[in-house]
């Protein structure tokens, strides 16, 4: 209950979550998921006050605004779904501050790079938390749509003339992230049985065990191919494309089980009803579906991928989150990948920041922390900037270089 005829210290409950438009002012209870729009004038300016930063998040609202029945109704609402607080000004007469939460990424990104007397190695390694590799580039398969996978994940690669990194310089490559975080290998390429020193590779990767995966297609694994053994001490996520060729055996790879995950790329709703039967029937249990953009099938992303309003807030989202998208993008941040060529990438869409075989990991880092082709691309331009849910989304990914537009969704 709201005495008209008492002043308030009005606050906004730290887990809310406020987007300020040019006429609307959009709050997201990150607790529930609640979410309300204010669009009327005077409440929107009231509220509005509330992220001036000379305001220390807590305004007074007098018994003179209160005869104002809209935004009185307002502040009813928004205390009775937990958007907002009052306490009466006789309670507590020297104004409440309000502390709000922030990441501190950026400010500390920036503090690495403008100072002029630190060694970037001292702290840019400290970043670097996933390393995709790819081995070769060597496969006999004609897959129709090898270019739109490899866009999207890395994997089924093939040129019409194959090359291969070389183990000299993989061992390079491993010595100098030895002291990195990683929580990722991915080993990435054509047909990595083709690879000519797989043995030397195996061998270096026995102490990264646990965090090493290797993706093939299904058209080049085959649990009784020579050098299978080797891949079997590893996780190996299986890439399955349409039409299946009948020659692959989900039964027989069913009894390595801790070793294979499968990863089906389908392109329309049909390849996704044939996945589900396979999942079921073959009783798969460690598996992902994804859709691949062929350039033909935006009707199929239209209406079964993209996202709308209420796919966005049905799904409940941290006030932590929230603040992470506003700074950094969680699907590469701290993560490279490198080509068999040498050259090094934050993604296999993005630009390159250099070539293994000239710069170090430690340079490449530190060109991707001063130019940010990726890794701290967030929501905050294009037709997303002014988008109400815009970190409330997921973050770019691999699906909007394809695309080649920010905003997938049909809002």
């Amino acid at each position: 209950m709201i005495d008209i005829n008492q002043d308030y210290w009005l606050f906004i409950e730290s887990y809310v979550y406020t987007k300020k438009g040019s006429n609307d002012l959009f709050l997201y209870n990150t607790i529930d998921g609640q979410s309300i729009t204010i669009d009327d004038e005077f409440t929107y300016n009231t509220i509005s006050k509330l992220n001036e930063k000379e305001n220390l998040g807590v305004i007074k609202v007098t018994r003179e605004d209160l005869q104002d029945t809209v935004l009185k109704t307002f502040l009813v609402r928004l205390k009775e779904m937990f958007f907002v607080d009052l306490i009466p000004t006789n309670i507590s007469n020297q104004k409440p501050i309000q502390f709000t939460p922030s990441v501190n990424l950026q400010t500390d990104v920036e503090k690495i790079l403008n100072n002029e007397e630190r060694d970037i190695g001292e702290d840019v390694l400290k970043y670097l938390n996933q390393i995709s590799i790819t081995i070769n580039d060597n496969c006999n398969n004609s897959c129709k749509y090898c270019n739109q996978y490899y866009k999207l994940t890395g994997c089924c690669l093939k040129s019409d003339r194959p090359t291969e990194i070389s183990f000299d310089l993989l061992e390079l490559i491993f010595y100098q992230i030895e002291n990195a975080p990683l929580g990722k290998i991915n080993i990435n390429g054509g047909d990595l049985f083709n690879y000519s020193s797989l043995k030397k590779l195996i061998e270096k990767l026995i102490r990264y065990r646990d965090i090493v995966k290797f993706t093939h297609n299904y058209k080049n694994w085959n649990i009784n191919r020579n050098g299978a053994e080797l891949f079997l001490m590893f996780l190996n996520e299986i890439f399955i494309t349409f039409p299946i060729d009948n020659s692959f055996d989900f039964y027989e790879n069913s009894k390595y089980i801790d070793y294979i995950k499968y990863n089906f790329l389908i392109i329309d709703i049909n390849e996704y009803s044939e996945t589900i039967k396979i999942i079921k029937k073959y009783n798969i249990k460690n598996y992902k579906i994804t859709p691949i953009y062929i350039g033909l099938n935006i009707d199929f992303f239209q209406k079964q991928i993209f996202l709308n309003k209420d796919d966005i807030l049905n799904f409940k989202i941290s006030l932590r989150k929230i603040f992470i998208n506003q700074k950094m993008n969680s699907n590469f941040f701290g993560s490279l990948t490198l080509l068999n060529n040498g050259e090094v990438k934050a993604s296999q869409n993005t630009k390159t920041l250099g070539n293994i075989k000239n710069n170090s990991i430690l340079q490449c880092i530190q060109k991707e922390l001063e130019e940010n082709t990726v890794w701290r691309l967030v929501r905050n331009y294009s037709t997303c900037e002014s988008c109400n849910y815009n970190f409330l989304c997921p973050p770019i990914s691999n699906y909007e270089f394809v695309f080649d537009r920010v905003n997938l969704c049909n809002i």
